[in-house]
Parts: structure tokens; C-alpha cells; sequence
């Protein structure tokens, strides 16, 4: 009896431990499993995030997407490009003014323009006029800060151009929307707007108002200007592109 008893024992010693040994081995297959599916879930996660680099080309590609039917300006010497009305022409007028790619939209058959671009500042060489007093200026300005310091300095020198005429005035900077690159500007009225005159009956007006936007890539620095109350122009912008 006492042997029937001992062999009890052992087999319920047996069964027990056989069980403890299934329940680790229950335990380590499901950790394995938790484990293999967690790093299958993080592998997928890292093969599906998207990049800020990759949102901001999805973005700036949805704000280069043009109104239908709309023509492209392309410059081959500088390579800038944007997107303008089929009603309106591109003209390009480089050397004019001391300034060069310049880059004016005016209507077909009509002299004033509603969109100018001039190039003030590229790898080859800079055309910088009276907007910023020196060329070494922009160059630290733009190392300093980008666009947006640009146009503080810009908007400083025009300050102090005239700080005593109350019809001519310099708004606040604020950043603005292109297809490739960082723009920063202001509007500006009196007689720092009168880069933009209206044929109309009975003769011409000047826009009261006109916006300045400083565009870079980091190594470039274009200046556009459009009169503010131009719903074509603002259409355009957001079109331009840098190279």
C-alpha cells in the first residue's frame, strides 16, 4: 500500500511539473509571439510614416498645382518658373533698371503689369539697387535668417528712406506661400507703390498699394511685387518655384 501511495505521489509530482512546464513554455511562445508581432507592427509603422521632408513635397506640390488651362513661364537662364492666366503674357526684361531676370506679367494688348520678379541675388553674382543699401547686407541677412530677415531688412531701409511722409507707409511682414522655397514680405503704399500702373479710361492710376515678397532657397534671393489688390497676382504666387 505504501508503494501504491509513493507511486501516487510520483505521478502526481510528474503531472504537475509536466504542467508548470507547459505553462512556461505557454508563457515564452506567447512573449515570442508578442515580441515577433510588435516588431512586425513597428517595422510597418516605419515603412509607412511619412517623412516631414516627404509632407512638406506633398504640400508644396498641391500648392504648385495651377488654375485650369493656365500657361507655365519658365526661365532658362535662372530657372524659375510659375503659372500665369492664358489672358495675360510673360515678358521678360532683364538689364532694365540696373536689375536683371526680371520677369513681367502684363495683360495681352495693354501696358501695365500686375506681377514683376527680379533676381537679386544668386551664385553667380547679385544685382542688389537701392532696397537694401549693400550687397554684403542681404548676404548676412540672408545667413542670419533666411527670407524673413531679408525683408526686415528691406522693410527697415524703406523705413528709414522716408520716416517723415505719412502717406507712405510699410505694413507688417508676413509669411507667404510658394511652390518651392521661403517667402517672407510686407506692402508697402505712398510712393514706395509705384512700380504698377492701371490703364484705364481716360488715362492711368497708380496702385496705392503693392505687395514686396522675398523669396530664397538658401542661396538665391527674388523679389516679387504685385499690386495688393491684384486677385490674379495671388493666384500666381503660390505658383512660383524656385530652382
Amino acid at each position: 500500500m505504501h508503494n501504491v501511495d509513493m507511486k501516487k505521489n510520483q505521478s502526481g509530482f510528474s503531472v504537475v511539473e509536466g504542467l508548470l512546464i507547459l505553462v512556461i513554455v505557454a508563457l515564452l511562445g506567447g512573449a515570442g509571439w508578442y515580441a515577433y508581432n510588435a516588431s512586425n507592427k513597428a517595422d510597418e509603422s516605419s515603412s509607412t510614416i511619412t517623412s516631414p521632408t516627404n509632407t512638406k513635397d506633398a504640400e508644396n506640390n498641391k500648392t504648385c498645382t495651377p488654375t485650369a488651362e493656365w500657361k507655365e513661364y519658365s526661365n532658362t537662364e535662372y530657372k524659375h518658373s510659375f503659372y500665369y492666366p492664358p489672358t495675360y503674357k510673360a515678358e521678360e526684361a532683364g538689364g532694365l533698371g540696373g536689375s536683371y531676370g526680371d520677369v513681367v506679367l502684363a495683360p495681352n494688348n495693354m501696358n501695365d503689369s500686375i506681377f514683376t520678379v527680379n533676381v537679386l541675388l544668386w551664385p553667380d553674382g547679385t544685382t542688389v539697387g537701392n532696397v537694401y543699401g549693400s550687397v554684403d547686407a542681404m548676404k548676412k541677412a540672408l545667413k542670419e535668417g533666411g527670407a524673413k530677415r531679408v525683408a526686415e531688412l528691406s522693410s527697415g531701409v524703406n523705413k528709414d528712406d522716408n520716416p517723415y511722409i505719412q502717406n507712405d507707409t510699410v505694413g507688417d511682414l508676413k509669411e507667404f506661400k510658394v511652390c518651392r522655397g521661403e517667402a517672407w514680405g510686407f506692402n508697402v503704399t505712398g510712393d514706395f507703390s509705384t512700380g504698377f500702373v492701371k490703364a484705364e479710361e481716360g488715362g492711368t492710376t497708380i496702385d496705392e498699394e503693392t505687395t514686396i515678397v522675398f523669396v530664397t532657397n538658401g542661396t538665391s534671393v527674388y523679389q516679387i511685387e504685385y499690386p495688393a489688390s491684384s486677385a490674379e497676382a495671388k493666384k500666381v504666387l503660390p505658383t512660383f518655384k524656385m530652382p
